[in-house]
């Protein structure tokens, strides 16, 4: 079946690409540290695979303590999801299904809002987790990193958005000039 939208098949630029297949490690990554908790914490038997984490869980007790909340777990299960997703979207773009790109806006959605939601929590939990660091730690080992979860997929959901737009406006011309 031809596709509607374009011809060649609309493609999402190299840098949203680049930004899937490095995410799609990380998410995997960190939702193996919360989910193989307490093994992947320091003391632990798989500790060795998540090193980093142990100065992250000192900025962020949501990593570096157990707590009875299920966030850190829930969140895990998120990132499977938005894992799965990704897997899809490279599949398609594998296929060079011009819904490649549809996907690929719809995981930058769900990873946005997801680390937009984890911001939210801990602001309005008085900063329960984070609320000990110091203005530089903060702001550099927790701010900084996780905003690059928001803003990075901002913009590449912005870009998709222009290109699938622009694409579903070249087939509604078509469909009134028929």
């Amino acid at each position: 079946q031809k596709d509607m939208v374009s011809s060649p098949p609309l493609r999402p630029p190299i840098l949203v690409t680049a930004w899937l297949a490095l995410s799609t490690c990380i998410v995997c990554w960190d939702a193996g540290y919360c989910l193989l908790r307490p093994d992947s914490m320091p003391g632990g038997r798989l500790h060795w695979i998540w090193e980093p984490y142990a100065l992250y869980g000192t900025i962020d007790f949501t990593y570096g303590q157990m707590q009875e909340s299920g966030w850190a777990e829930a969140q895990s299960v998120m990132n499977l999801v938005e894992a799965a997703a990704q897997v899809w979207f490279f599949v398609l773009l594998a296929r060079r299904s011009s819904a490649a790109s549809l996907v690929a806006f719809g995981v930058l959605l769900l990873t946005l809002s997801k680390t937009a939601l984890y911001f939210l929590i801990e602001h309005f939990s008085g900063w329960k987790n984070t609320w000990h660091n110091d203005s530089w730690t903060f702001w550099t080992l927790f701010v900084l990193p996780n905003g690059v979860w928001i803003v990075v997929p901002a913009l590449c959901a912005a870009v998709l958005y222009g290109r699938i737009a622009a694409a579903l406006r070249r087939v509604e011309l078509k469909e009134k000039g028929a």
